[in-house]
């Protein structure tokens, strides 16, 4: 009876230690359950729980509705494919279920969602399988990293940016370590070197490429700039690369790293060779022209009129006018009276048609005299084709007119009576003849000698008579008509021709 007893007690005593066993268990789970509801809606970060199987939503924090802006009701209508950003859900499930059986928490890495606006929302993505109302679940905490992937992508369009930028201008950059190692450089800089691409700098000195005659020089100024962290700007010198000589203006910097020490020279070298040799020739020309003993015009072309911006020194000691008198001005104030001669007939029609002329015509200096002008003008198109200049090539050819002048008269005139001489009579008469055979008319050819001419020679010498012959000449001419001709055939004879 009492073993009995004994054993009913133990029992009982075994009984109720499992129950309160249970009830602390029970107890424990609840407040575990009540600890994570509360950091569950307090966390500011999105969290979720979903059905393993269906992906449904089962569970939403406040954090979930603020960001993605459902409420809980459109939460619970959902699934977890409703809630990704375009096709990636596919993705993500065969992702999940690689890691499925996993006790601990795993990250799924970033993944884009959709908010209730259409918005994309970025979120860092980690979970943890669970049990849900005795069916598997998985909870979900979804860090939004919007803000961080944009600044991340912006950062790489900058930089993308940048390198496009640094790949595409004329400069050569480059920088290097505090040994002037190269670290990069740019595809204008690459190809100066003989490097097919900017990658084969890297590592390599001033001595292994083409400049390496200057490298001393050049190591020189990369140590100035890195010791003293001042910059050295655009300072021009000349570079032996291979077998030419280019002219280069380089400006250099200390590189620092984000604490502010510096950790190399960044530097760029824009190449002037061509803008220099352009610039000397331009200096030799404006010395040529204004050496030139021609006076050398240059005109703009505005509104239909010439009008000066150029004249060199020989325009002043050709005409007179200083050239300061001159710009502004319309060069047909050169023309004077004579504005249409025949030469300026034709520079006109060769200006209309945007072609070069070269005629001879009168123009007058500054003190009115007249001065024969052998003038070549040449139209300077634009790189449209339009004509937007001239130039004009000024030669003083009055002494050479003038002199062609007297051989005419001497060809042609009788130097003593100044009567046309057998030359001209012989023209004159041919001339005279056709006119009248073509109008059906008749001339007069009279033929004179003067008898003992010889005796006034020999007796009062031949002063005399050659005035007493000048004499006779211009008694002759004055009795003529201006249609006739008077001339002097030879010796003491002369001869007339008149129109009847």
């Amino acid at each position: 009876m009492l073993a009995g007893s004994g054993v009913l007690i133990w029992l009982f005593a075994s009984h109720e230690r499992a129950s309160r066993k249970q009830l602390g268990i029970a107890r424990a789970r609840t407040r575990s359950n009540e600890r994570f509801r509360g950091m569950f809606e307090a966390h500011p970060v999105p969290m979720w729980i979903v059905e393993r199987d269906s992906m449904r939503f089962v569970a939403v924090n406040p954090a979930a509705l603020r960001h993605f802006g459902f409420t809980e009701s459109e939460f619970m209508a959902m699934t977890l494919r409703d809630l990704h950003f375009a096709d990636d859900f596919d993705r993500f499930a065969a992702q999940l279920a690689r890691s499925e059986g996993e006790a601990r928490q795993e990250s799924a890495g970033v993944w884009r969602y959709r908010g209730k606006d259409g918005a994309a929302i970025s979120a860092d993505v980690s979970h943890h399988a669970l049990t849900v109302s005795n069916r598997p679940g998985i909870f979900m905490l979804a860090n939004d990293v919007t803000d961080r992937i944009n600044a991340e992508a912006e950062a790489r369009r900058s930089n993308e940016m940048l390198e496009a930028v640094i790949d595409n201008i004329p400069q050569r950059v480059f920088w290097k370590d505090r040994e002037s190692r190269y670290l990069g450089c740019n595809n204008v800089f690459a190809r100066d070197a003989g490097l097919a691409y900017t990658e084969q700098v890297i590592g390599k000195t001033d001595f292994e490429l083409p400049w390496s005659m200057l490298a001393e020089t050049v190591r020189g100024d990369d140590e100035e700039v890195m010791s003293t962290t001042v910059p050295k700007m655009h300072y021009e010198r000349d570079v032996l690369m291979g077998d030419s000589l280019h002219t280069v203006v380089t400006s250099k910097m200390p590189l620092l790293d984000g604490e502010g020490r510096t950790i190399g020279v960044l530097g760029l070298y824009h190449d002037i060779t061509d803008s220099k040799r352009a610039e000397l020739a331009l200096r030799l020309q404006s010395r040529a022209l204004d050496a030139s003993v021609n006076a050398i015009l240059i005109t703009g072309v505005v509104n239909g009129a010439n009008i000066i911006e150029y004249a060199n020194p020989a325009f002043k000691r050709i005409t007179g006018y200083d050239p300061s008198e001159v710009i502004g001005r319309d060069c047909r104030f050169l023309h004077g009276p004579d504005g249409e001669q025949e030469g300026l007939v034709a520079i006109r029609r060769a200006l209309t048609a945007n072609l070069e002329a070269s005629v001879v015509v009168r123009n007058y200096r500054k003190d009115g005299a007249l001065f024969w002008n052998q003038l070549f003008v040449t139209p300077v198109p634009n790189v449209q084709g339009l004509t937007t200049h001239h130039i004009g090539i000024v030669n003083d050819v009055t002494d050479l007119m003038n002199y062609q002048e007297q051989l005419e008269y001497q060809a042609n005139y009788d130097t003593l009576t100044r009567l046309p001489n057998r030359n001209l009579l012989r023209d004159r008469l041919q001339h005279a003849i056709e006119t009248a055979r073509r109008r059906d008319t008749k001339i007069a050819v009279v033929f004179m000698d003067l008898d003992g001419f010889k005796n006034v020679n020999d007796s009062l010498g031949h002063n005399i008579g050659d005035r007493l012959l000048a004499v006779i000449a211009e008694r002759l001419a004055r009795s003529a008509r201006s249609s006739d001709t008077v001339a002097r055939h030879g010796g003491e004879s002369s001869s007339s021709c008149c129109r009847t």
